[in-house]
């Protein structure tokens, strides 16, 4: 029986999703783009439906912050019925829709090695959340939704500040019972991508080696196992730059669609903001001459206007700073100054743990379980290209040199923020020769074999940890950060209570109130509000990982001490320790039985922080 839920909840709601997503997207297709590439049409409208339902559960819930909590059956009993009459639907024009497309037979025969990617990728993404950022953050974000807390409610969690279009989308595949779309999303992006470079234009070269560098870069294997969808946007962008850079005229509505997208893509995660304003410049300075300076900024604003305005004033309505934590001496923030700034500082310096100082992190790993985050060969493809000094390879070599000197200046210095700058550089594949080919086709296909080996590896834990019902248990005990700790958290104190615990989880069927904010501030008076905070709701437990609460120190981002004031409504002696080993995806294949330490304790009755 659990074998029929897990394909319901891990494989049939997510492709349902995308089926609605591909419907929606047809009727666009056959009304305004049957002369734009279809795949590239369908993943910039994928982006644009995204948003649209975004922006809608945002409006909802800036008039109603319960509403989601209140009719979350309603909800969902009204999705199933609209995703089983749209599969109806769609199943009954599929000819039709076939024909529409109008692409020979022969286009959809890929190379086996990117139907072996995709079909690994495909059974490491049918499971329950395991990554760690997506239970501390990107997913925890509709839980709190979900649970009828308005998202600024948590003010001790700063990273909620950082949500994007996706953030609140997810809220849909959470009312309905799954946790993947995003995963098969990615896959969905992939598939238009690829056939998007293979029926694009006739003139493009090396299709199949480009195509093959750009699937292989290694960081992959994270970003493509992550709730965060950093691969969609990052695809999108991608493929806007490619569409503009070969094409030499673009109608109005292809116009309308490419800038809304870019638009969109930007509120995913502000990264992309970066990427999204090169790409912009360039489409002006493309076609400028085809089009009013008018006309441009009036589909700017039109699309700003429909796509990022509603998400906007959502974040201004809770956070004040619509680009909190940045921006702070233009926005006031529900943070204070020095939180604010402390947390920005950190996003600009944090780094993975044993990672080599900067440049060298982007292409060698500073541990053996870090050797796939880096991003491999393809900054030096460059050097073998039979670089010829025209016009589009002038072009394209400022583009790519602006976009990785813009990176280095305002991203963090982390492989996956320098993959769009690697992948307009890659773009030279298309457009020249290379020298010493065959053995660039040997080193790419070793890089290949390599990252769809690192992404098997999630296979067995993503099988293990979601198709074997109460027998996945254990293993979920032993890959998914900190899932056995709030299951033992559950059933000491129960369910629904306030509780401070260093790192908020996903799995956590409590609510999680952090100690994140502590430590970015600078002084006593930085943490006002969030004593204030845990004063105005009901905290009944306190769990410390590996310190008792009496022998914890708060040391602020200057390396000074703040008051430990927590120990005075926790002065007790623990009511439970619990030695845990540290899960970790990482332990499928190394031998880490690190233990933790966690002490949970009760706080004194009607004490005052």
């Amino acid at each position: 029986m659990f074998i029929i839920d897990s394909i319901y909840i891990f494989i049939l709601i997510p492709f349902s999703i995308i089926l609605l997503f591909q419907s929606i997207n047809l009727y666009f297709y056959k009304k305004f783009y049957l002369r734009t590439n279809f795949f590239f049409t369908n993943l910039l409208l994928i982006v644009i439906c995204i948003t649209f339902f975004s922006n809608i559960a945002q409006f909802i819930l800036i008039f109603n912050e319960k509403f989601f909590y209140n009719y979350n059956d309603i909800i969902k009993q009204t999705f199933i019925l609209i995703l089983i009459l749209n599969l109806f639907i769609f199943l009954n024009n599929f000819k039709k829709n076939l024909k529409i497309i109008s692409i020979n037979n022969s286009v959809f025969k890929l190379e086996k090695k990117i139907i072996f990617y995709l079909s690994i990728l495909f059974f490491s993404s049918i499971g329950i959340i395991t990554d760690a950022d997506s239970l501390i953050y990107n997913s925890k974000i509709s839980k709190i939704i979900l649970n009828g807390f308005p998202i600024s409610f948590f003010i001790d969690n700063i990273h909620l500040a950082l949500f994007g279009i996706i953030e609140i989308f997810n809220v849909y595949q959470e009312i309905l019972g799954t946790s993947n779309v995003n995963r098969i999303l990615n896959i969905f992006c992939l598939i238009n991508f690829v056939f998007f470079i293979k029926t694009f234009s006739k003139n493009l070269k090396n299709r199949n080696f480009f195509i093959l560098s750009i699937l292989s870069i290694p960081v992959f294997a994270i970003i493509l196992n992550h709730e965060k969808t950093f691969l969609l946007p990052l695809f999108v962008q991608f493929s806007i730059f490619i569409f503009v850079f070969f094409k030499n005229k673009i109608n109005e509505t292809e116009k309308f669609l490419i800038i809304s997208t870019i638009i969109s893509t930007s509120l995913f995660k502000l990264s992309f903001i970066l990427s999204g304003l090169i790409i912009f410049i360039f489409v002006i300075y493309k076609f400028y001459e085809q089009t009013k300076i008018l006309n441009i900024f009036v589909i700017t604003i039109l699309s700003f206007t429909i796509f990022a305005l509603p998400h906007i004033i959502f974040k201004f309505y809770h956070f004040g700073n619509p680009f909190n934590p940045f921006l702070n001496n233009i926005f006031s923030s529900i943070f204070n100054e020095n939180i604010n700034n402390n947390f920005a500082y950190y996003l600009k310096q944090w780094s993975s743990s044993g990672s080599l100082i900067f440049p060298l992190n982007l292409f060698i790993p500073g541990t053996l379980s870090k050797i796939h985050n880096i991003l491999g060969i393809g900054f030096f493809i460059i050097l073998l290209i039979k670089f010829k000094k025209n016009k589009q390879n002038i072009e394209l070599l400022l583009i790519s040199a602006v976009s990785l000197i813009l990176t280095i200046i305002f991203s963090q210095n982390s492989p996956r923020f320098y993959v769009f700058s690697l992948m307009l550089f890659s773009c030279f594949i298309l457009i020249d020769d290379l020298n010493f080919k065959k053995l660039l086709s040997k080193i790419i296909l070793i890089q290949f074999i390599f990252t769809t080996s690192i992404i098997s590896l999630m296979i067995p834990i993503t099988i293990s940890t979601s198709w074997f019902g109460e027998y996945s248990e254990k293993y979920r005990n032993k890959y998914i950060f900190r899932y056995e700790i709030n299951q033992k958290i559950n059933k000491l104190i129960g369910k629904n209570k306030f509780i401070l615990i260093d790192i908020p989880n996903y799995y956590s069927q409590n609510y999680d109130i952090s100690m994140m904010t502590v430590f970015l501030a600078n002084n006593n008076n930085d943490i006002k509000n969030y004593k204030n905070f845990l004063n105005s709701n009901q905290v009944e437990y306190l769990i410390t990982n590996n310190f008792e609460i009496q022998k914890i120190n708060f040391i602020n981002q200057k390396e000074a001490k703040i008051n430990n004031f927590l120990k005075k409504c926790f002065n007790k002696s623990e009511i439970k320790i619990f030695d845990l080993e540290i899960a970790n995806r990482k332990k499928l294949i190394l031998n880490n039985k690190k233990i933790n330490r966690f002490y949970i304790y009760k706080k004194n009755k009607d004490c005052i922080f």
